[in-house]
């Protein structure tokens, strides 16, 4: 996704949203206190207070190296400042930004006509958090407690220090960088098999455009025939 056509502040947006699994609206929250940045190659902790959560409790979760970097690139001078707002549009400004840069990308698209959302939405990094952690190997309970679900309430989340989660997270962090020009080893491997799914849909396709075809051809000729034998059928009539 190094391709993505968007300012510094939407790819700083994408990445925290993606590598954490943070709410849009606890994002546009987050003061620079909130994160612990970080040393290189490390990802950042992010500290959400209860106050700034959907179920009003406090929560941790991290951020990728990669994440940190647009951030503190992003923020400039103002990382110095604590009490600094990371992002200054509230939640429905910095949504329809993300949009806007979905639609330069060309992915905004709807599944179905008649559907209120488009298909890919900032929730769905969110989602791409969730599958990419539990197919890293992650426990759910713990990457449902990076996330603030409920389920999370009575898991292991609770009961790990900050080194422990930060060795969970870390099981994930191939998966969780997206922006670097040097594609990590599991998203090269998704991405080559990504193109092997698509030189067989692509083969498939031209089977089904050519059976298509066929029948095509076929019809008209059927068609054709009974034009003919309808034709016939008056002239014999007539006569």
């Amino acid at each position: 996704m190094s391709y993505l056509p968007s300012k510094l502040g939407t790819k700083t947006a994408i990445a925290m949203l993606a590598s954490s699994g943070i709410r849009i609206g606890e994002l546009c929250g987050l003061k620079v206190s909130n994160i612990q940045f970080g040393k290189q190659d490390d990802p950042s902790k992010i500290t959400l207070a209860a106050s700034m959560t959907k179920t009003r409790k406090r929560r941790l979760t991290f951020m990728s190296p990669e994440a940190t970097d647009l951030l503190r690139a992003y923020l400039g001078d103002k990382i110095n400042d604590p009490n600094a707002r990371i992002f200054l549009e509230g939640q429905g400004a910095l949504y329809m930004k993300l949009m806007r840069s979905v639609e330069r990308a060309g992915l905004k698209k709807k599944t179905e006509d008649e559907s209120r959302r488009f298909a890919l939405h900032p929730h769905c990094f969110r989602k791409y958090f969730f599958s990419n952690m539990l197919a890293a190997g992650v426990d759910r309970g713990i990457t449902e407690g990076f996330m603030g679900h409920k389920f999370a309430e009575d898991s292991a989340y609770l009961r790990m220090s900050d080194k422990e989660l930060v060795n969970q997270y870390g099981k994930a962090a191939d998966r969780l960088s997206f922006f670097t020009s040097e594609m990590s080893g599991a998203m090269k491997e998704r991405m080559e098999q990504l193109e092997l799914e698509n030189e067989g849909l692509k083969e498939r396709l031209e089977k089904l455009e050519a059976i298509s075809v066929e029948r095509l051809i076929l019809a008209a000729k059927s068609e054709e025939r009974s034009g003919r034998m309808k034709r016939n059928a008056r002239r014999s009539r007539r006569q």
